[in-house]
Order: structure tokens, then C-alpha cells, then sequence
């Protein structure tokens, strides 16, 4: 359905489907320019709707209503280089456009549709193997903004999906329609000249073990030496189970019984660093009931990252969740070995469901920009 774009911002509709797509053709001056002898740099704008969600009952997580849609980032003009600067997701009033309460947010997630392709255009020679989500937001953290001179670099004429799911865990006093609105903040690579260095993304997921020797994800069984703790045994809150090449079985999203728990997973192998970087963004989804979420380094016995999660008040529900944003970064080194240490407080009385993933946001030092292609 074609909807009217207030004229001032000289919006045109570039695509329909399930998704209404809009692009700020104008672009967004940014004041900041971390050189004083070059312009301010361009900032273009898209934003996404997703079709209208019916919330009329409970929704446990994973469980309430779906959608996914192709999108590209970028304008209708030949394939270009672009680099992301944040993706940001609301909750609205489809009637009205008026945000309303997070807590009918499950997730909202972008990946790339083909990660062998992204990697053929952006080349091969690549610090590490990015994952292909590139954005996961979550009730408490609505939002990612890269700190200034970082970008995820990408072409625009790059397929990618967008995700996003309805949560609803309080009673329904009223019958609503709600609509998720995305927003996509992008520079192209010709107004850039220089500005931004390349991230990219790995996750790192607390996991529970369902089968096998230890808890240790990755390792050959019987090397515990240096691993720290094993995760815990855990019950599948749902379907999907995660294996490592040793066998092993574990869930991303188990049951938390009610009372205090502490989680440890051994993401060494998830982080899969080929060489020292930093990070400079970290990005974290919990459900509710968490209280925190921490990397630790087990090399050293430092906390390298710590999330605290604060819950909503009478309601269940994350209130806001933590995340690390930061120019100069906090080194990773290839040869340590890191744990994600989950903790959740269970204060309902009855079982609860969990996850409890990093999104780890990495400077990728091997990047060229001479390796574009279309």
C-alpha cells in the first residue's frame, strides 16, 4: 500500500512487498568530521516497515507471529560500495506511527542473504569470516550506532533479510496491531574518503549442554586444561540444538528454573580470531529475567566486558540491557581463551526461557577497499 511521505524530506518509495521501503534522498549532514579539511560526511537513510502484527494473546519467546522479507541497503542506481552506521528498530502504532512499548519485541534481525557472496565482493583476504547476521536487536536494546569512523562495509545491490517476531509475556488488557519500524543509517563509499574503518561481526552464544563427554564447545574431549568452567546441563526451551565437530549437543535457548543461575561457555572457538584485533562495538540479546552477561578472558583472569540487564518493574519484560560502544576499542588477542559468563535470576516461580549472546563487533585490519566488486 503506498503510503505519503511528508514532501520536506524529498522521500521517494523505492520498493513494496511486505515491506514498505522508504530512502532519504537528501541525505543527513553529519556536524562531526574527524578531518578538518574534508566535508561533512553525507549520511544517507532508509526505513523499513513491517507489515502489521496482531497481539491478542501470550506470546512466549520464539512463539508469536513472523515475518521475513528481502531488502537491499542502498539507492536504485548501479551497485555501489556503502558502509552501515547503525540499524535501529521501534515498536509502532500502525494507524498512528506513534512508538509504543518495547515489550512486544522479540527480535529484529538483518543478515545476509548469501554471506559466499558478500565475501566474493568484498574479497577474500579477509581478518575473519564474519558471520551472516549482521544486526540482531532485542527487547532492552533497541538500537546499534557504531562510534564514529566505524562502519560495516557492504554493496549496495547486496541481498539481505530482514527478521522480526512479536513477544508478548503480560497479560493482554486491550487487542492491538503493532508494526516494527527500521531504520537504516548508511554513507556511501565516494563520501567516505577514508573516514571509517571496517568491522565485522561474530556472536558468541552462551550454550547449555544437552549431550555428550563435557560442556566445552570446541575442544577434543578430555582437554580441559586452561577452559575454565563447562557449561551446565540444560533443557531445550525449544527445537534447535547447536553440535560441535566433536559431537557434542548443546541449546542456545534453554529453561531457566526458578532461582539464581550462573551459565559458562567456552567461545574461543566462536570468536575464531586469526590474528590480535579490538573491538569497538558489542551488542547483547538476553531475555527476561537476565541480570548479566560477561566475556571474560581466561588467559589473563580478566573481565574484558561486562552487560548488566535491568528488568522491568510489575511487568516481565527487559527494561534495557548494556551494550560497549567505544573508538578506542578493547583488544583481542588469537591466542587466549575466552568464557561468556550468563547469569539469570528467575524470580517468577515457575521456568523461564533464556539466551544469552554477544554480538561482537571487530576491527577487520586485512580489509581493502580495492577488492570491491560488483
Amino acid at each position: 500500500m503506498l503510503k505519503l511521505v511528508h514532501p520536506a524530506t524529498k522521500t521517494k518509495i523505492l520498493a513494496t512487498s511486505l515491506f514498505a521501503v522508504f530512502l532519504a534522498c537528501d541525505g543527513e549532514q553529519s556536524t562531526r568530521s574527524p578531518r578538518p579539511n574534508l566535508p561533512p560526511l553525507e549520511i544517507q537513510t532508509q526505513v523499513f516497515l513491517s507489515d502489521s502484527y496482531l497481539v491478542n494473546q501470550i506470546y512466549r519467546s520464539m512463539k508469536g507471529p513472523q515475518n521475513s522479507d528481502d531488502i537491499q541497503i542502498g539507492g536504485d542506481g548501479p551497485p555501489e560500495p556503502i558502509w552501515i552506521l547503525s540499524y535501529k528498530t521501534e515498536i509502532v502504532d500502525p494507524a498512528t506511527g506513534d512508538v509504543i512499548s518495547e515489550e512486544f519485541m522479540c527480535h529484529n534481525s538483518l543478515n545476509f542473504e548469501d554471506l559466499k557472496d558478500h565475501l566474493r565482493k568484498l574479497g577474500t583476504k579477509r581478518m575473519g569470516r564474519p558471520s551472516e547476521r549482521i544486526f540482531t536487536l532485542s527487547q532492552g536494546a533497541m538500537s546499534v550506532e557504531f562510534p564514529e569512523g566505524f562502519g560495516v562495509p557492504m554493496m549496495s545491490n547486496e541481498r539481505l533479510r530482514i527478521a522480526t517476531q512479536i513477544l508478548n509475556l503480560n497479560p493482554v488488557d486491550q487487542i492491538r496491531e503493532v508494526q516494527y519500524r527500521t531504520t537504516v543509517r548508511y554513507a556511501r563509499d565516494k563520501d567516505v574518503m577514508g573516514r571509517l574503518q571496517p568491522l565485522y561481526q561474530r556472536g558468541l552464544q552462551g550454550l547449555k549442554l544437552i549431550s555428550g563427554v563435557d560442556g566445552y564447545f570446541g575442544i577434543e574431549p578430555g582437554d580441559t586444561e586452561g577452559h575454565g568452567e563447562s557449561c551446565s546441563i540444560g533443557v531445550l526451551a525449544g527445537k534447535r540444538t547447536i553440535s560441535d565437530k566433536y559431537g557434542r549437543s548443546f541449546a542456545a535457548h534453554w529453561v531457566v528454573a526458578p532461582g539464581l543461575e550462573e551459565n559458562h561457555t567456552l567461545v574461543t572457538e566462536m570468536l575464531a580470531l586469526r590474528q590480535d584485533t579490538t573491538a569497538h562495538y558489542v551488542a547483547v540479546h538476553l531475555h527476561p529475567f537476565a541480570k548479566s552477561l560477561e566475556l571474560r578472558d581466561l588467559t589473563t583472569g580478566r573481565s574484558v566486558f561486562r552487560s548488566m540487564a535491568t528488568n522491568r518493574l510489575g511487568r516481565v519484560g527487559l527494561e534495557h540491557v548494556e551494550y560497549f560502544s567505544s573508538e578506542n576499542g578493547f583488544p583481542l588477542y588469537k591466542d587466549h581463551e575466552y568464557t561468556l559468563v550468563s547469569v539469570y535470576d528467575n524470580t517468577s516461580g515457575e521456568p523461564q526461557d533464556a539466551m544469552a549472546v554477544m554480538f561482537i563487533y571487530m576491527l577487520d585490519k586485512n580489509y581493502q577497499k580495492k577488492l570491491l566488486v560488483n
